[in-house]
């Protein structure tokens, strides 16, 4: 059977470019379309799995191609790209029959992710489709004292209606944690929002407030949490915030929770907020650079998600989930591991944590040529990681770590240079390519002191 048929619909080419980079690595089959006109020429001239459509399009907008392609193919899934300040029409879009919204610029492997979550839950036919081997996707997997704590934590915080604040490392799971939660709450089937570091930069600095220097008093200010309606609210990164965004967004929740509530009553319309730091905000208080009142009032309910070199032993269970996902999405038989090559990535310390896993996984899946993946299919990084670690006392291997550190920081500069010359000084392009969201990448960029302005006036020098 061939790849899964996708439709990506916007008017911006290099926004189909990236949906089509992105999805193609995921094993999808993507064909586009700039406007709604030829999307329903498409859609009624073809075979289509899922319809991935901008909003705002010159002529006929977005909404009207949900409205068509519902009368055409009632149970076709349909994800909606929107961007800034144009959430309120996008979560229209869903109550009109969309199934998930992914704001832009997005998260490459927030868009993979919703992406699959609608093909697993679409009807055929009419029908649902029993698909509980993509459970990976949709919920925590693992059986650990961690993760069975966690999904614990997870089930009684969804019981409430206060806000959550999920602290972990990059790759651990924070969102998958968030949408979890909301999905156990009462308010699963209603709208998740999900703004990363970048978008919830840009939200907050559109917001301005009576009183304020800046004389308008922008809408997002109050349609903001009433557009995620009764649903969730996802704000992820908040630990990079500067202070003035940070205030920012303290009074924001707080005007939110003053006007909404008493009027339509606690949790009719208010969306429940849940917050996510990959940095320890406690640490962060006492350093100065984070607010201490925003810090208490997002922390009514602290969750940790564990790194997952402390629930290693839930590695097979992850990679059982993982192979049933990737032979699912390529319409393949499914492939095994081999007892030895599971104990060998149980050896490993994964310092990018399950998204770590997750690529090694598919990079093993799609090269190997048998059904069996073994120990010499293990890319040859984490093999020399792993005999290097495995053989040292523990005061040797921390300096080998500190070493190895340097020379991560060394290639990685590089790395960075090289892709924004490459794509003179494209931030949302270089991080595609380097399989990375924008808001990481520019995390990367400033730890480094690479600014794109510099490619973008001298293409290929190295900036000063």
């Amino acid at each position: 059977m061939g790849s899964l048929r996708i439709l990506a619909v916007d008017d911006e080419p290099q926004v189909l470019d990236l949906c089509r980079e992105v999805l193609s690595q995921d094993g999808y089959a993507v064909e586009t379309a700039t406007d709604t006109d030829a999307a329903l020429g498409e859609l009624r001239g073809g075979d289509y799995d899922l319809v991935l459509t901008d909003l705002r399009m010159p002529g006929r907008d977005g909404m009207e191609l949900i409205r068509e392609a519902r009368r055409l193919t009632p149970h076709l899934p349909i994800v909606v790209l929107t961007g800034y300040p144009s959430i309120e029409s996008a979560v229209a879009a869903v109550r009109q029959g969309a199934d998930d919204v992914v704001t832009k610029p997005f998260d490459n492997e927030h868009l993979c992710r919703v992406v699959r979550r609608a093909l697993q839950n679409s009807p055929r036919d009419g029908r649902k489709v029993a698909a509980p081997q993509l459970a990976a996707s949709s919920r925590i997997l693992g059986e650990s004292r961690a993760t069975v704590d966690l999904r614990d934590l997870i089930r009684r915080a969804a019981a409430t209606e206060s806000t959550v604040l999920l602290q972990g490392e990059i790759g651990s799971g924070k969102e998958l944690a968030a949408r979890t939660l909301h999905d156990a709450s009462p308010r699963q089937g209603k709208p998740f929002l999900a703004l990363d570091g970048t978008a919830l930069n840009t939200v907050l600095g559109m917001i301005g407030f009576a009183g304020e220097e800046e004389d308008h008093d922008c809408e997002g200010a109050q349609s903001l949490p009433a557009n995620a309606g009764a649903g969730s609210l996802f704000l992820d990164d908040v630990d990079e915030l500067a202070p003035g965004l940070q205030a920012k967004l303290l009074r924001f929740l707080d005007h939110h929770e003053a006007q909404v509530a008493p009027k339509q009553g606690a949790g009719a319309a208010r969306p429940r907020v849940i917050a996510a730091s990959r940095e320890d905000l406690q640490a962060a208080v006492k350093a100065g650079t984070f607010r201490e009142d925003l810090y208490f009032r997002l922390n009514v309910i602290p969750l940790r998600v564990p790194s997952l070199r402390e629930r290693l032993g839930d590695i097979p269970v992850l990679v059982q989930g993982f192979l049933a996902e990737f032979s699912q999405l390529r319409q393949e038989p499914q492939k095994r591991f081999s007892g030895a090559c599971l104990e060998r990535l149980a050896s490993y310390s994964w310092p990018g944590n399950v998204r770590e896993l997750r690529n090694v996984m598919e990079r093993m899946v799609s090269l190997v040529d048998g059904i069996e993946v073994t120990t010499t299919d293990i890319p040859a990084e984490i093999l020399q990681a792993v005999a290097t670690e495995k053989g040292m006392p523990g005061e040797a291997r921390m300096v080998f770590r500190e070493a190895k550190k340097h020379a991560v920081g060394q290639f990685e500069r590089e790395y960075l240079h090289t892709l924004l010359a490459r794509h003179d000084g494209n931030v949302t392009r270089s991080a595609s390519v380097a399989g990375l969201n924008r808001s990481a990448f520019q995390r990367l960029m400033r730890k480094y002191g690479l600014r794109s302005v510099a490619y973008r006036q001298a293409k290929g020098e190295w900036p000063s």
